[in-house]
C-alpha cells in the first residue's frame, strides 16, 4: 500500500521533469505510470475523428503506430464500450472496461476477438486527455491477469490533470493545439512565429533555416506576411522550402507553421485541398504516369475505384482529363489556399 498524495506529488515532479522535446513526453508518461499502475500493455491513442486516423505510442514495444483507418475499422472501434463512453459523455476521468461491461460477454464481441483475444486481456483502464475538437486522446492500460483496483483508478484520476498539464506545456509552452499536432504523428515539423515572422520556438524536428529569435526563411516569409496581414487569416497551404507549409493562427500574435518534407509535399497539399488519403495516393500515382490498371495494382483497389477517385481528383483540381490533372499537380501554385 502507498500514500496516494505522496504518489501524486512524486508523479507530478517526474512528469514536469519530462517537459522538453514533445517526442519524449508520451513514452515518459507511460514509463512513470507503469511504476504505479503495472499493466501488460500501455498506450496513448490519438484518434482524429474527422479524418479517421489513429496514432498510438505504446509500451512495451516503445514505438509509434500511425494508420488511416478504413471505414469498417473505424466502425468497429466505435463499438468499444470505452470509446462510446467518452463519446457520449463529456467526461475525462478514468473508467475501467469491467465497470462498463461483463468481461466474459465482451469476449464474445468482434472488437475483442480482433484486438484482445490473442493477448487474453482481462481488463482495461483508460483516461481521456483534453484536446482540440474532433480528436479523442485516451491513455489505455491493459491487464491480462485480474482487474484494475479502485486504488489504481484513483491514482490515475489524481494524475490525469498533471498529464494534461505536461502535454500542454511540452516544448517552450507551445499552445495546446500546436503541441497535440506535434504529438499526433502527422509527420509535420513545425515552428511558432509571431505576427512579423520571427521564430519563437520549434518542435518535432527543425525546419531548415528556421532559428529561434530570427525571421522565417525568405522562401516562406513573404507568403506568411501576406497571409497574416489579412484581417481574418484562414489556414493556408503553400509550397516553400522545397516542401509543403501549412500556416495557422493559434492565438493573437502567435502563429503555427507546419512543414512536410519534399517527398510528401504534393501529397500533403492534395490532402489539404480536400482529397482523402486514398484519393491523394491515386492522384500521385497518376502523376507518376500510372495507368488505371497499374494504379489499381499498386494501391490494391479495383479499377472502378480508381476511376471514382480520379473523378474526385479532377473536381478538386478543376480539370477534366488526365493530362490536365498531371499538369496541375506538377504546377501546384505556391500560394494557393484550399
Amino acid at each position: 500500500m502507498y500514500d496516494l498524495m505522496q504518489v501524486k506529488a512524486l508523479i507530478g515532479d517526474e512528469f514536469l521533469d519530462l517537459v522538453g522535446d514533445p517526442a519524449t513526453v508520451p513514452y515518459g508518461i507511460l514509463n512513470v505510470l507503469d511504476r504505479y499502475i503495472p499493466s501488460f500493455e500501455s498506450r496513448i491513442h490519438f484518434i482524429d475523428l474527422d479524418r479517421s486516423t489513429m496514432q498510438a505510442w505504446q509500451k512495451p514495444e516503445l514505438e509509434m503506430s500511425n494508420e488511416v483507418l478504413e471505414r469498417s475499422s473505424m466502425k468497429l472501434i466505435s463499438t468499444h464500450p470505452i470509446f462510446q463512453y467518452y463519446q457520449e459523455n463529456h467526461v475525462f476521468g478514468p473508467i475501467r472496461l469491467s465497470d462498463l461491461v461483463d468481461i466474459e460477454e465482451f469476449a464474445k464481441t468482434a472488437i475483442y476477438q480482433k484486438y484482445y483475444q490473442e493477448k487474453g486481456v482481462s481488463d482495461q483502464l483508460s483516461a481521456r486527455l483534453e484536446g482540440p475538437y474532433g480528436n479523442l486522446i485516451v491513455i489505455d492500460l491493459t491487464r491480462i491477469d485480474g482487474l484494475f483496483t479502485d486504488e489504481e483508478v484513483q491514482t490515475l484520476a489524481m494524475v490525469r490533470k498533471t498529464i494534461d498539464h505536461v502535454v500542454r506545456q511540452a516544448r517552450f509552452g507551445i499552445r495546446h493545439e500546436a503541441t497535440l499536432t506535434a504529438l499526433s504523428g502527422r509527420k509535420w515539423n513545425g515552428v511558432v512565429v509571431d505576427d512579423v515572422g520571427m521564430v519563437r520556438s520549434t518542435y518535432m524536428g527543425k525546419i531548415e533555416g528556421a532559428e529561434v529569435g530570427k525571421p522565417l526563411p525568405s522562401e516562406v516569409l513573404g507568403v506568411f506576411l501576406d497571409w497574416v496581414s489579412n484581417p481574418k487569416p484562414r489556414p493556408l497551404v503553400c509550397l516553400g522550402l522545397e516542401g509543403a507549409v501549412r500556416i495557422t493562427e493559434i492565438s493573437n500574435g502567435e502563429n503555427l507553421l507546419m512543414y512536410r518534407p519534399p517527398s510528401d509535399a504534393k501529397h500533403a497539399f492534395l490532402r489539404e485541398l480536400g482529397l482523402t488519403q486514398r484519393q491523394a495516393d491515386t492522384a500521385m500515382a497518376l502523376h507518376r504516369g500510372g495507368t488505371n490498371y497499374q494504379i489499381a495494382r499498386q494501391l490494391g483497389i479495383s479499377e472502378s475505384t480508381v476511376k471514382k477517385h480520379l473523378e474526385r481528383v479532377y473536381a478538386i483540381l478543376h480539370v477534366d482529363n488526365r493530362a490536365a490533372a498531371v499538369g496541375s499537380i506538377s504546377d501546384l501554385d505556391t500560394t494557393r489556399a484550399p
